[in-house]
């Protein structure tokens, strides 16, 4: 098993002659925040799904891309980014189905136990809706269909599932599209031993049969058992309709919801789709998704928060709609978004540069009333390069209580192969660094520290130095008085927790920041 990592800076800030470095990459995380993973045998590995376990290990779901068997996958990691090694005995657990497999979808249940669902292909030319369950241990559950693994045989050629819910009382929802010359959005309820629930729909499946061009993209279950699906519906120009499609807990339309159980909002000469759902506590729901104009090069991103009944929220952006900006030259791609516990949403975009080609990835952030977060980036945005170059790719974020954000995706490692990509982000840019060319450097050692560092600096006043530590959002932490010379010693206050910090050195000549990890 290979596992690539590599540090990267994301934003970058100038201040008069020096040149304040910025980032969300959370230092602790990984290598600098971030790291490549590659568990095939020269394949296309994909990272497609992302949660957090109530202990704080990570959870991630996805596709092992050796290119002879792909597989769906389970990996497990420890909170600051290593392999779980008690989870498969390597941090990795595989299901073989058929011939072919993508995990897409993932959810952990109260008991430990890691569900997954994506497709897998069991003849020539047919995908079928595919799960897989682990125990805690990362071993097959062999109480789930026997073996720990099923598919869904039907007549359509191209079935996925990209959702999945557990309710109250066990049952398993998994939620997507039946595909084929005409797709519709599916949903199947499972018992927990992974049978088909025969009194739901029709023999355990929900199809909505709308329109030709149906994509179910996400799903959230309300507490009452009512299931809301997110997607489009007529995916064909000149009209294509966002759709949001609520029914009820034994899969019959919900007509209380919006029109017949359809929130649509009509929009004649473009084609929209809702791409990710978030369910708050009063029964609101807000979605990104995109919008694609007949003759206009890209997409229009967009938040959108409705009430329960399937209406606008007027308190939310402009009569409850959010327009995320993209400027030329770039285009853009909604993937995912997140809900941190203060209430803004994240939103995970890939942007293109038409000018050049390059992709990149951005974050953007809104504020509970559906406005740009001013303070975050440059107005509401933060560009940031694929850590490893290329063409990568970003699929979900998770928000973690902390207020951090888990992101996955790929990076690519050659034009054929990719490796998953992981990232956990900081709640606020942090400085991480400032270069000015009149201000030689220091170096601060240990680095992980304990209880105290060594500081060597070249600078002429250096020992009339000052030092302060800031938290990872810029907050003073303390004031740190050197003793000696060469190297100048600072010992670390007793009561500070574990983690990344700012270490601020202030002389005549100006003030440099390096940063230091505190582990005890």
């Amino acid at each position: 098993m290979l596992q690539r990592i590599s540090f990267t800076c994301l934003l970058f800030f100038a201040f008069g002659k020096a040149e304040a470095q910025w980032s969300l990459m959370d230092p602790v995380f990984g290598t600098g925040g971030v790291m490549s993973l590659s568990i095939g045998s020269e394949g296309i590995d994909v990272a497609n799904d992302v949660l957090l376990q109530p202990d704080g290990r990570i959870l991630i779901a996805g596709t092992r891309g050796d290119p002879d068997f792909p597989q769906m996958v389970a990996v497990r990691m420890t909170v600051n980014g290593t392999l779980d090694e008690s989870f498969s005995n390597n941090g990795i657990a595989g299901a073989v189905i058929g011939d072919y497999g993508a995990a897409k979808a993932l959810a952990l249940q109260d008991d430990g136990r890691v569900l997954i669902g994506g497709t897998t292909r069991n003849e020539a030319t047919f995908d079928d809706a595919a799960l897989a369950r682990f125990d805690a241990n990362g071993l097959l559950d062999p109480a789930f269909t026997d073996d720990g693994v099923s598919s869904y045989p039907r007549s359509t050629s191209q079935d996925i599932v990209r959702a999945l819910a557990i309710r109250t009382d066990g049952d398993i929802i998994a939620a997507g599209t039946l595909g084929g010359s005409v797709t519709d959005m599916m949903v199947m309820r499972l018992t927990p031993q992974g049978q088909l629930v025969g009194s739901f729909g029709q023999q355990g499946f929900a199809i909505t049969s709308l329109h030709s061009g149906e994509v179910c993209n996400d799903m959230v279950l309300r507490p009452d058992g009512r299931i809301v699906l997110l997607g489009a519906m007529r995916l064909t120009l000149p009209d294509g309709d966002l759709n949001i499609r609520q029914l009820r807990a034994d899969g019959t339309p919900d007509t209380a919801f919006a029109d017949s159980g359809s929130f649509r909002p009509v929009e004649p000469g473009s084609i929209s789709v809702a791409e990710s759902g978030h369910l708050f506590d009063d029964g609101r729901l807000l979605f990104g998704g995109k919008r694609y104009v007949q003759g206009q090069v890209g997409a229009d991103l967009f938040l959108g928060r409705i009430l329960e009944d399937g209406e606008w929220d007027p308190g939310y952006g402009t009569g409850g709609r959010l327009a995320l900006p993209i400027s030329a030259p770039f285009v853009g791609d909604l993937k995912d978004i997140a809900v941190a516990p203060d209430g803004k949403t994240w939103v995970a975009c890939e942007f293109t540069d038409t000018s050049t080609g390059t992709r990149s990835l951005a974050v953007l952030r809104a504020m509970p009333d559906g406005t740009l977060d001013a303070g975050f980036g440059s107005g509401g945005t933060v560009h940031m390069p694929c850590p490893f170059g290329g063409d990568c790719r970003i699929e979900a974020i998770y928000p973690q209580p902390d207020g951090r954000i888990l992101a996955v995706g790929s990076t690519p490692v050659d034009t054929v192969t990719s490796d998953m990509l992981i990232m956990r982000w900081l709640p606020e840019l942090s400085p991480v660094g400032i270069v000015d060319r009149n201000l030689p450097s220091f170096s601060v050692y240990p680095n992980p520290a304990s209880d105290q560092v060594l500081i060597n600096s070249p600078l002429r006043d250096a020992g009339s130095a000052s030092f302060q530590l800031l938290d990872m959002l810029g907050r003073p932490v303390a004031q740190l008085a050197p003793s000696g010379r060469s190297p100048m010693r600072l010992h670390l206050p007793s009561g500070i927790s574990d983690g990344a910090y700012a270490l601020n050195m202030t002389t005549t000549q100006g003030t440099i920041t390096r940063m230091l990890v505190v582990r005890r």
